[in-house]
């Protein structure tokens, strides 16, 4: 009889156990729904699926000022760029210099294959003074191919929107590889 006993408090301890291990949320609960960046010109693309979950629960803090920047991704690509436009340039100055930008890194593919960018600095210069830069950041190193699709992306948006002097951060896939600016 004490063996039977003893046995029964085993079993109901394992299974008080197991029952802490269950959740007591349901999993539909929005306190455990997934936070990303929404991405302005593909809002269901899956890049939403990539980006960092590691911010599960709601926060209540609020932004404490209106943010102007715009999560843009490139097309065929794992690659987006985080914008914050400054300024509207008129002319097609900016609309060339970032077509050239995107010419070079291809034909750098074309000829060499990809690789990181020389130097982890990325230059242009324009027509009036414009000038381009693109840099690693992150610890991480910006690749030709990451360069025209950011090249590629920040051409779409301004189509959309206007063509001015713009920063930015580049992504590919989760990690950011690099930064730039157009002024």
């Amino acid at each position: 009889m004490h063996i039977f006993c003893l046995s029964n408090i085993i079993v109901v301890a394992l299974f008080t156990v197991l029952n802490l291990a269950v959740p007591i949320i349901p999993a539909s609960s929005t306190a455990l729904s997934p936070r990303s960046p929404l991405c302005a010109n593909v809002p269901l693309s899956g890049i939403q699926s990539r980006l960092d979950r590691s911010n599960f629960f709601p926060s209540t803090l609020q932004a404490r000022k209106e943010t102007n920047t715009v999560l843009w991704k490139a097309p065929r690509s794992e690659t987006y760029v985080i914008l914050t436009m400054r300024d509207r340039i008129g002319g097609n100055a900016v609309c060339t210099l970032l077509d050239m930008a995107y010419i070079v890194a291809s034909t750098h593919i074309k000829s060499a294959g990809d690789g990181v960018i020389a130097n982890g600095m990325f230059e242009m210069t324009g027509e009036n003074g414009l000038l381009l830069r693109i840099w690693n950041s992150n610890n991480h190193q910006t690749t030709y191919g990451v360069l025209s699709a950011a090249c590629m992306a920040l051409v779409q948006y301004m189509t959309v929107t206007a063509f001015g002097s713009v920063s930015f951060h580049i992504f590919d896939g989760v990690s950011e590889v690099g930064q730039g600016e157009l002024n």
